[in-house]
């Protein structure tokens, strides 16, 4: 018998590739024993993926047809599912990114006689997780012009930034600075820089009202206001990061 595993929610980048929350034990309860992948976030690439929704929020993966890697830190999941796949990796394409945050999984059988379902499902569903809003979906979007490294900072920054700091807020585009500020609280932009490659992050609060630690290893600038920036286009500049703007989310 042939098992689909559904995946829900989940955040449809485009018509071939996917984003979304994955508990790495659930991983490797349904694709086995993990290839090393050697990057820094755990990898999942399926032949084809079925969609339940209009919106692409659920999806199916026939368990026998998908390829699990693990990287080094696997609290962090990227999902390709493509039939490409293998050959967009090779040629060092757009990767996406999210952070875990080890959901409880659950399988049950559906109707039937509904043949669009699959036969056994891995439900992510629960309060911890949550769908991209579509600021952030706008943001993880526009991210596709710059180079895979800085791709992936992007997408490991926001991903954390909402499971670990604010999960009710939601990136609002201003068309006029070319920023994304967070809201209904705002206390973070951040700005894509395609020229530079890199991502601007403006945060509330001068630099000595930040950890002089941060501030150095960050070149935390004074920026308008009472706001202070800083540039990151690496995945081992995210730790700080979100030290610095779970700072300013108390100033």
């Amino acid at each position: 018998m042939s098992i689909r595993l559904l995946i829900e929610p989940a955040f449809r980048v485009d018509k071939s590739t996917y984003v979304t929350e994955l508990d790495p034990l659930v991983l490797y309860e349904y694709f086995g024993e993990p290839q090393s992948n050697g990057g820094s976030s755990n990898l999942l690439i399926a032949r084809e993926v079925v969609e339940h929704s209009e919106d692409g929020s659920i999806i199916s993966l026939e368990r026998s047809q998908v390829t699990f890697k693990t990287g080094r830190n696997e609290r962090l999941t990227r999902i390709i599912v493509a039939q490409d796949a293998l050959d967009r990796l090779e040629k060092n394409s757009h990767e996406l990114l999210t952070q875990s945050n080890l959901p409880q999984a659950k399988i049950h059988r559906p109707d039937t006689q509904d043949q669009k379902k699959p036969e056994a499902s891995v439900n992510m569903n629960n309060s911890r997780n949550r769908a991209f809003q579509d600021g952030d979906r706008k943001f993880l979007q526009e991210l596709r012009c710059l180079p895979a490294n800085t791709i992936e900072t992007g997408q490991m920054l926001i991903t954390r930034v909402r499971s670990e700091i604010y999960s009710e807020g939601n990136l609002y585009y201003h068309s006029t600075s070319g920023r994304f500020v967070e809201s209904p609280r705002n206390f973070w932009t951040i700005k894509i820089q395609p020229r530079a490659k890199t991502l601007r992050i403006t945060v509330k609060g001068l630099p000595e009202e930040h950890d002089g630690n941060l501030v150095s290893r960050l070149n935390l600038k004074k920026d308008r206001a009472r706001y202070s920036s800083f540039i990151i286009d690496e995945v081992n500049q995210i730790d700080d990061a979100l030290k610095v703007i779970r700072k300013a989310m108390t100033l």
